[in-house]
């Protein structure tokens, strides 16, 4: 082989290494253009749906269930819902691509107990057509007051609760403590922000379901912000017709 045929194989091999090269920096940058787009409709999809409720299987452990989002932990027990906050911090200098910074995360427990409530007579976990078979998207505690059955729903940065009342059932006297909190205030719809620190969750204005009456559709209920971190729950009357869409 001639010199100048070595030279012109050498020239077509750098030639091909650069052409690869070039096609695979493309398609990083063409995933990495995705990236963005692909996590915010994950994110979308996320905040759309409850999260799902799972058994734990320590019988040592005193959480019957618990159920995780992008923003916090719901754990489930006899006594109390505890919610374990997720965050963040981030450098506060700006920042450039590549760069490798250190981010620090941090937790913070709230403690929900319904105050003056019996112990549950069960804990059972619900999907949304009120079934109790996986995946469950709702925990039941059962007869926490007379009559009283008390619904939980996780869902990004928001809880649901669900009041179902029989007869017996006492709505007066239904009342939250939330410990490890900074404060609570009501928004315009009436949904309880729970602040702890700079972060913050909200108690979806909660639902009202009275078994007794012929109309069982659920109704909105409100709340009352009360001394010492409390949140009393104000349930309507039994005519009320102003329904949610909120299931079992």
């Amino acid at each position: 082989m001639g010199v100048g045929q070595e030279r012109t194989q050498r020239v077509r091999k750098k030639s091909g290494v650069i052409a690869t090269l070039l096609v695979i920096l493309a398609g990083l940058a063409a995933v990495d253009g995705m990236i963005p787009s692909a996590r915010g409709n994950q994110r979308s999809r996320a905040a759309t749906f409850p999260a799902d409720f799972e058994a734990n299987e320590s019988p040592n452990s005193p959480v019957k269930y618990s159920a995780r989002t992008a923003f916090y932990s719901l754990f489930i027990s006899n006594e109390e819902a505890d919610v374990v906050l997720h965050g963040e911090k981030m450098p506060s200098n700006e920042l450039t691509r590549g760069q490798l910074i250190v981010v620090k995360a941090y937790a913070s427990l709230v403690r929900m107990r319904f105050v003056g409530s019996n112990p549950p007579t069960g804990i059972t976990p619900l999907n949304s057509s009120d079934s109790s078979h996986p995946p469950y998207t709702a925990v039941a505690y059962r007869g926490i007051y007379p009559g009283t059955d008390v619904l939980l729903r996780a869902q990004q940065r928001k809880i649901a609760f669900q009041l179902n009342l029989s007869s017996g059932a006492d709505p007066e006297n239904i009342v939250l403590e939330l410990s490890g909190i900074t404060g609570i205030k009501l928004d315009k719809a009436g949904n309880a922000i729970i602040s702890v620190g700079h972060a913050s969750f909200m108690l979806q204005n909660p639902a009202v379901r009275i078994q007794a009456t012929a109309n069982r559709q659920l109704t909105s209920g409100a709340y009352r912000v009360e001394r010492g971190n409390r949140l009393r729950f104000i349930v309507p009357a039994a005519n009320s017709a102003n329904s949610e869409t909120m299931g079992d």
